[in-house]
């Protein structure tokens, strides 16, 4: 099964020519405005105006990336993995009051897709390399303030923690594909599904130690 979620994709549009220091940090901030207000239990909370607002807005700045970004149908189809998440958080929800345990659920399902989305449009703009290029120039520039700063790598540490995910569905995408040539029109989806993710988690942590070699190589202890 192979999955292209927050993966990289080439392009020239405008948001990939945007620097990657200025799409993260939107990107952490848009996130946290998608659930300003908190976890809402009942319809008098759910049901005020500014939540609707709020809606409305995480809608308009979901199309303008899309746009931006030259998005294709493919990003829009890859978030069908949220929807289910939604549906398993809101399953757990209508228990015992079902009436706002399914609003409840449903905001919170719509919130989670237009943060994911938004995070999806800017990992398909943002390579991995731009990623850890832009936290180091920031590295770099808190270094001539605060010399001491130059003992932690924290560009290195942050760019990892940043760039986690994508490279996760990355990897899953190539191991899908991989699987997929391998099997050719066989349809043995549990069968591939247990094989791919085995492949998948000992291809991860073939990478975890990699990197780990790689950050021992610059000097610091891990």
């Amino acid at each position: 099964m192979a999955v292209k979620l927050f993966c990289y994709r080439k392009g020239n549009s405008i948001l990939h020519r945007i620097p990657a220091l200025i799409k993260i940090l939107f990107m952490m901030v848009f996130c946290v405005t998608c659930f300003l207000g908190g976890q809402m239990e009942n319809s008098e909370e759910i049901l005020q105006k500014w939540v609707f607002f709020q809606l409305l807005y995480c809608i308009c700045i979901c199309i303008l990336l899309f746009f931006l970004g030259k998005g294709t149908l493919s990003s829009v189809i890859q978030m069908k993995w949220v929807l289910w998440f939604g549906v398993l958080v809101t399953a757990f929800r209508i228990y015992p009051d079902y009436k706002n345990g399914l609003l409840a659920g449903g905001l919170y399902t719509i919130r989670f897709f237009f943060a994911s989305f938004a995070c999806q449009m800017i990992f398909e703009t943002t390579s991995s390399l731009e990623i850890r290029e832009s936290f180091e120039g920031v590295h770099i520039a808190f270094c001539k303030v605060l010399p001491f700063m130059r003992k932690f790598n924290l560009a290195f540490v942050i760019s990892l923690a940043v760039t986690f995910i994508p490279e996760v569905f990355e990897t899953w995408n190539k191991v899908g594909l991989a699987s997929r040539a391998r099997q050719g029109k066989k349809k043995r989806f549990f069968q591939n599904l247990m094989a791919e993710m085995t492949a998948l988690l000992s291809v991860l942590l073939g990478l975890a130690e990699t990197k780990r070699k790689a950050i021992q190589n610059r000097g610091y202890e891990v």
